[in-house]
């Protein structure tokens, strides 16, 4: 939420960045109560550029956006490398899922040399037919996150490609259950150098 009545008039993105020491970008979804509310991003590594792009949606059901976000990763193995961080909400529509994965895609497809990471709810069970695409057939670890108060299913992910530039260092639900109908759901990836070609 960005200055809506619900949340109190706070811009909660930019509260979030001033608590953590972080720099933040939003992106307007809708407007809402005064203010507008949408995804957001924290960043703790530096940010050479973003979108917020609109999703498809069928007409009557609430518009979806997909924050762009490219970050340095800072000096690493794989050096100061560009890579790309995409947070949505998508719909609770399977229909407007539907709409939106090949969407998310084409954003994706711009850039295929960028390592990318997409995180967010994605309205989801890991078997449907939004997440075969996304996932390209690749099975993970189950990690439920909703509901907060007892979590049974997962709906929320962190995706990532090519899955030789990543090592997944750690994945898991934190114990929290006040903050969100939904759990967060926490991952450490490693960006890992390009494979060199043989000679």
């Amino acid at each position: 939420d960005r200055v809506t009545r619900r949340t109190g008039g706070v811009n909660q993105a930019q509260d979030l960045a001033c608590l953590s020491g972080m720099q933040y970008l939003h992106g307007r979804t809708i407007d809402y109560q005064g203010g507008m509310y949408g995804n957001a991003v924290l960043s703790r590594l530096p940010v050479n550029g973003f979108a917020n792009r609109a999703l498809p949606f069928t007409p009557g059901r609430e518009a979806r956006g997909v924050l762009q976000v490219h970050v340095y990763s800072g000096l690493t193995e794989a050096g100061n490398t560009l890579f790309r961080f995409f947070a949505t909400h998508l719909d609770t529509s399977e229909a407007d899922r539907l709409k939106a994965v090949p969407a998310i895609l084409e954003f994706a497809a711009e850039e295929p040399a960028l390592p990318s990471i997409l995180a967010g709810d994605l309205n989801a069970l890991p078997d449907s037919a939004p997440m075969k695409l996304l996932a390209e057939g690749c099975a993970g670890e189950f990690h439920p996150t909703y509901p907060a108060a007892a979590p049974d299913r997962q709906i929320d992910f962190i995706l990532y490609r090519p899955a030789d530039r990543w090592r997944v260092v750690e994945v898991k639900v934190l114990e929290e259950s006040v903050a969100s109908d939904h759990r967060p759901i926490l991952a450490v990836f490693e960006l890992l150098p390009p494979a060199q070609p043989p000679k």
